[in-house]
Parts: structure tokens; sequence; C-alpha cells
């Protein structure tokens, strides 16, 4: 192998690694043992003495060497994180194609969600809103959910995902009204009031939770009145005329009372 002649530049570097009590240290090693060489004394203590200076130059050789590759591998992991700085520079941009990308599909499904809801295809829309739903969750395409698993004839399905659209937004007042109606239906009359009373206190003027709640009166009233405690039947019924004040059943409800035999 031939050996590496140094340039003048890598001269210079090399020469810049070692200290000035290295050079001072290695001059005066030199001398003295230039001086035991002209005296000519022990040729042994000779020997062993020149070893001695080559295995420290040699060492300091090799440590030097050591340092030149520590550094270069020091620039070249820098360089590679000012790389990896301008990777993710690039990606920011296309993240935000994608999130574009994502918001164009999110709308086909809604588009096609809609479309299957109004005309009552609702295992196709299911299908739609699940697809949605992997894209991101939202209250509202819980309580779509909710409703189409309710359409289908899966109630208990439907709850899960009526709660799971309160879990993350509980002024959602569809969700409540939603999840009441299943209550209503199961006859819980109690869970029923305090979910449409929910979705009341929320939105006020929300007409179809105060019809359902208006049927929950009445039906509590009608219970009160089969048991013969008129004064608990009598203030449903008249709960009910206040939340509608045109509802017939109430109406109704309330001439059967002033009809009923006195006890």
């Amino acid at each position: 192998m031939t050996p590496k002649i140094l340039s003048t530049a890598e001269m210079e570097v090399f020469m810049s690694e070692w200290s000035m009590p290295e050079i001072i240290f290695v001059l005066l090693l030199l001398l003295l043992a230039l001086g035991r060489y002209v005296k000519r004394q022990s040729r042994a203590i000779d020997i062993i003495f020149f070893v001695i200076i080559l295995g420290a130059f040699v060492l300091r050789i090799h440590l030097t060497n050591q340092s030149h590759l520590l550094k270069k591998k020091l620039s070249s992991v820098k360089t590679e994180l000012e790389e990896t700085k301008e990777n993710v520079a690039g990606l920011s941009v296309r993240g935000e194609g994608l999130v574009i990308n994502v918001k164009d599909v999110a709308s086909k499904h809604l588009q096609k969600a809609n479309e299957f809801l109004d005309h009552e295809e609702f295992n196709k829309a299911l299908k739609e809103f699940k697809s949605l739903l992997r894209l991101g969750e939202s209250e509202a395409v819980h309580s779509n959910i909710g409703i189409c698993y309710y359409k289908t004839g899966n109630s208990e399905e439907a709850k899960e995902h009526y709660q799971k659209a309160l879990e993350i937004n509980s002024a959602y007042h569809f969700a409540w009204n939603n999840l009441g109606v299943i209550y209503l239906e199961e006859w819980k009359l109690d869970e029923a009031e305090y979910n449409f009373s929910k979705a009341l206190e929320i939105k006020p003027d929300f007409d179809m939770a105060k019809n359902n709640l208006s049927k929950v009166f009445n039906n509590k009233g009608a219970i009160y009145m089969k048991n013969y405690q008129l004064d608990k039947a009598r203030e449903f019924f008249t709960k009910a005329l206040q939340l509608i004040p045109d509802s017939k059943t109430a109406r109704e409800n309330l001439k059967k009372m002033d009809n009923l035999p006195s006890k």
C-alpha cells in the first residue's frame, strides 16, 4: 500500500492538533535521544528509548486521526439533521394538501349519507356515516349513526352512539332528544323526561323535544289517573298543555278527569 502523503493544508491541520507542551516534550525527548546516540552509551537502552518515543509519537498520531474521524461524523450528522429539517418543511406543505383531501373525502361520504337518509335507505347511510367516523369523530356523526341504528331496529347500538355524541358535546340537543325517544318507547318515563328536559334547557324553542316531553307528561298523567291519583294526574296533564297549548291529548285527558265519578 502506498503511504499517504499529507498535503500542506492537511499538515497544518495535523500540527494544529498538537498543543505547545506536547511539541516541547517531543523535542526534548528527541534531543535527549540524539545526545545518548552521540555519546554512544548502552545500545540496548537506546533502542528501548527510541521505541518509547516512537510509540508515544504513533499513539499521538492515532488519537489525532480519531479526532478527525469524530469531527467528520459530527459534520455528517449535522448535515443529515439539516436535510431532515428540509424534509419536514416539505412534509408540512404536503400535509396541508392531505387535510384538504380528507375534507373532500368527508364531503363525499356526507353527501351520499344524506341522500340515503332522504330515501330512507338507513343501512347504506349507516355505512357512509361509519366511513366518516374513521376520518374523525364528531357529535353529529355519532348522532346520525344512532338514528340509522334506531331506524333499523337496533336501539341499544343507537343509545351507545347518542351517548358518545354527548360525551363529545354535552350541549348537542339533538342527541338528548333522540336518546329520550328510545326511553319513551321503552316506557322509562323518568329517563325520557330527563333527556327531553335537557334538550329544552339547551334549546328552549326545540319543538320536537317539546312535543316529546308533552307525551311523557300525558303518559305519566294517565298512569296517575288510572290509579285514581287525580291531583298528580291533573298536574302532569296541565304540564303537557303548558308545553303544547293546542295538545288535544292533554285536553281530552283533563275532560276525562272531570267526568270521573268522585270517590
